[in-house]
């Protein structure tokens, strides 16, 4: 995907790109051009925000109208209920994987 000239090839590329991004207009612009791309635009976009501080990502899943995949609008957490609620997710995938779920 290209956003501004630029190529969107890694996580990377992706958070540098968000963080120009500042109107709804161009929030949507990169949705449509992201969807394009593959089925989980919304929720690889809305992962992206958890890079974020908490004020960007609030700004960030107001002007897409996404919210983070794992954390919601939960803007509030501490980063230690972050890590454990990542944790926790993580565990379960590994049961589920295991086949001990």
């Amino acid at each position: 995907m290209f956003w501004k000239g630029k190529e969107i090839k890694t996580i990377e590329h992706a958070c540098e790109a968000l963080k120009e991004i500042s109107t709804k207009e161009e929030a949507a612009e990169y949705l449509r051009l992201a969807k394009e791309e593959g089925p989980y635009a919304e929720h690889n976009i809305g992962y992206l925000f958890g890079y974020f501080g908490r004020d960007r990502w609030k700004e960030l899943s107001d002007l897409f109208g996404i919210l983070h995949p794992i954390f919601g609008d939960n803007y509030n957490l501490t980063d230690d209920e972050i890590m454990a609620m990542g944790m926790a997710r993580g565990e379960a995938s590994k049961r589920k994987r295991d086949g001990k779920e």
